[in-house]
């Protein structure tokens, strides 16, 4: 009980502690004209620049094989894929198989599972309705 007297006493408590104000912006004055007269901080003078007059040339690199171009620098070579799909892979019935796409060049494999493609409002460009159970196979 006396502590909780003391503990309450203003005298003994911590004193109040006050936010601080919101700090002043302070817009910068630094002219172009005064940077330029400041100088060096060292105050020591290098000359002027001299551009050199030829470039250096590039050697190449001894670890790099530069006759044969990486594949993603070459032309695309690979063929359109054009592929059925089943009304069983459509619906994604159980036991469907997935559709194994492989790109003509190999470098490209597309595994699409099935029932992945959601065709409920999908047409025929006539503007029927698609229906999955009703495509002839």
């Amino acid at each position: 009980m006396l502590t909780n007297l003391l503990g309450n006493f203003a005298g003994l408590a911590a004193p109040v502690v006050f936010a601080a104000t919101k700090p002043q912006i302070k817009h910068g004055s630094l002219t172009l004209q005064q940077y330029l007269q400041m100088g060096r901080h060292d105050g020591v003078y290098r000359g002027s620049l001299i551009l050199p007059a030829t470039t250096p040339t590039q050697t190449p690199s001894t670890s790099s094989n530069n006759a044969k171009p990486a594949p993603s620098a070459e032309p695309p070579t690979m063929k359109p894929i054009s592929q059925l799909l089943s009304a069983v892979f459509l619906a994604g019935s159980v036991g469907a198989q997935p559709l194994d796409l492989v790109g003509s060049d190999q470098r490209l494999e597309v595994v699409i599972p099935p029932g992945a493609f959601d065709l409920a409002h999908a047409t025929f460009p006539d503007g029927t309705p698609f229906v999955a159970a009703h495509w002839p196979l």
